[in-house]
């Protein structure tokens, strides 16, 4: 069994075999928003969320991306909520802050932000960006989504192909050029924006705790009624 498409695909090419997938759902606790705040009342804001660590490339986002970005959407903001629970992610994320003060950029670090502030930072964004390069899931794009945040995720592992559905529910990117261009739209077009927003809740929907535990039940019948 696999937890996204992508990651049988791996197990495929490993072990001659497909694996069942069967996606984790989004946590209990985590509510999904029936009206979105709307466009026009939304932050020029990208935010980004994870703890702060190499692999979510942070560093790639305030060193590249975001200086273009200023550039075409001047003004906006990048927002980075995000874990500091270890030396190696404190350290990080004075990496991260140094770069965005000598790049003179607008980015607001919120480290070990409590739930209520993370919930109202996505409420005022306009989009969630995932940097993480071959991620097996990616359950803060599902979390971001739960809120109505189109998403724009690197074009590789399971947010991908599971969550942004290979295009269809998200935008993707593997260039730079090609992240700033998918933000770009989304934080100046309020009409592609609405039709992202919408979705995303309509993927998140369909990942609910409740949907997980009946296709679990589904499965379980299959198996037993097979063996």
């Amino acid at each position: 069994m696999a937890n996204s498409r992508w990651m049988a695909s791996v197990v495929r090419d490993v072990y001659g075999e497909e694996p069942i997938v069967l996606n984790p759902p989004i946590p209990p606790n985590v509510s999904i928003v029936r009206n979105p705040r709307p466009f026009e009342e939304r932050q020029l804001a990208v935010i980004m969320i994870g703890r702060f660590s190499w692999e979510k490339r942070y560093h790639w986002v305030v060193s590249e991306l975001m200086p273009r970005l200023t550039k075409e959407v001047p003004g906006v903001k990048l927002v980075i909520v995000g874990g500091t629970g270890t030396k190696t992610s404190q350290d990080y994320y004075e990496r991260i802050r140094r770069m965005a003060m000598e790049n003179r950029l607008n980015v607001e670090l919120y480290p070990n932000a409590p739930g209520d502030v993370k919930v109202a930072l996505m409420d005022q964004a306009r989009a969630f960006l995932h940097a993480t390069i071959n991620e097996h899931w990616g359950v803060v794009v599902a979390e971001a989504m739960a809120r109505g945040l189109p998403v724009v995720v690197h074009r590789s592992g399971g947010a991908w192909s599971d969550l942004a559905m290979n295009g269809e529910v998200g935008l993707g990117y593997e260039s730079v050029d090609e992240a700033v261009e998918a933000l770009a739209k989304l934080l100046t077009d309020g009409k592609a924006w609405s039709h992202y927003s919408g979705k995303s809740l309509g993927m998140v929907g369909e990942i609910t705790f409740d949907k997980f535990k009946e296709k679990v039940k589904d499965l379980t019948n299959k198996l037993l009624s097979t063996g």
